[in-house]
């Protein structure tokens, strides 16, 4: 998964805070510093940004969760249930 739609999605950052933390050499994956707009994170990758507060690694592979369809439950009500 792209690092920007994973800092969007996960951490709701808006994509120029993330254009500036990456043109700011903030964002560090594997401890190397970011400076490419299309970074790609893996599975198992350690993302820091230290201004943010974040530390944390990547557990399972994002671009999965990317394609899932959303689950859809149908409820039929009876008659007289409110």
């Amino acid at each position: 998964m792209l690092l920007r739609a994973y800092l969007q999605t996960k951490h709701q950052l808006p994509r120029r805070k993330i254009t500036l933390l990456i043109d700011n050499g903030k964002i560090f994956i594997n401890k190397e510093k970011v400076n490419n707009y299309k970074a790609e994170l893996l599975e198992k990758d350690l993302l820091e940004i230290p201004d943010l507060r974040i530390k944390e690694y990547i557990l399972s592979d994002a671009s999965n969760t990317e394609n899932k369809k959303p689950d859809f439950i149908l409820f039929n009500k009876p008659k007289g249930y409110t």
